[in-house]
């Protein structure tokens, strides 16, 4: 073998060693141009799941209400809580309603359950509850609704009223839009208790003529 074959296939080699080294190279800079851009892709997903989320969390506050007491929102025959066996008078239920109701000032408001109470313990009572029932005189269909009556407070020999009437204000609760008095058109009797610490269950019962609730007009 002559040294210019010898020389050419060294030349060759070197060449050959040259394309691998240099494929090797460009494999590498594929390689990492590929994890470079999975962490891009990543960080963009990551992002974009942020931004779902936040979406989602700005839909939940902006249109689901949660409501603090559920027997407002679905009608039923709800459990009464009421234990009190005290014997003692300590207030009177002096006047009752669910239709033609007044306001101060004697002009008509939306029908709703109205209790007036007095105060005769000779002293300020507080922490009153109230349970009550509907039923539907035609179908015989019954509810039951509790209400605990927080930051209502009658003072010793006060007369002073409470309103389920969807209203704020001392004195204003909440009641049951979907239940059978606003939407059962029957005559309806109302049974109530009211009670408060230390002294005797108060009672009620009343009529709801045939109608249902009727709004002011």
């Amino acid at each position: 073998m002559t040294k210019k074959n010898i020389t050419i296939i060294i030349g060759v080699g070197i060449l050959m060693i040259g394309l691998t080294i240099f494929n090797s190279n460009n494999n590498k800079k594929n390689q990492t141009n590929t994890i470079t851009n999975n962490i891009n892709q990543n960080k963009n997903n990551i992002n974009q799941n942020k931004n779902n989320n936040t979406n989602i969390n700005n839909n939940i506050d902006n249109s689901i209400k949660i409501p603090t007491n559920p027997t407002d929102i679905v009608p039923g025959l709800y459990q009464n809580p009421i234990i009190n066996t005290a014997t003692i008078d300590g207030f009177k239920i002096i006047n009752s309603k669910v239709e033609n109701n007044e306001d101060i000032n004697k002009k008509i408001v939306d029908d709703h359950l109205e209790l007036t109470l007095k105060n005769i313990s000779g002293k300020d009572i507080s922490d009153f509850e109230v349970y009550y029932t509907i039923t539907d005189t035609v179908t015989n269909q019954k509810e039951g609704y509790y209400k605990k009556l927080d930051g209502f407070v009658l003072k010793n020999n006060e007369i002073k009223s409470i309103h389920f009437d969807n209203k704020t204000g001392d004195g204003h609760f909440t009641s049951n839009i979907n239940s059978l008095y606003y939407k059962s058109s029957n005559k309806m009797i109302f049974d109530v208790m009211v009670s408060t610490p230390g002294y005797k269950i108060e009672t009620v019962s009343i009529n709801k003529d045939a109608g249902g609730a009727e709004l002011k007009d």
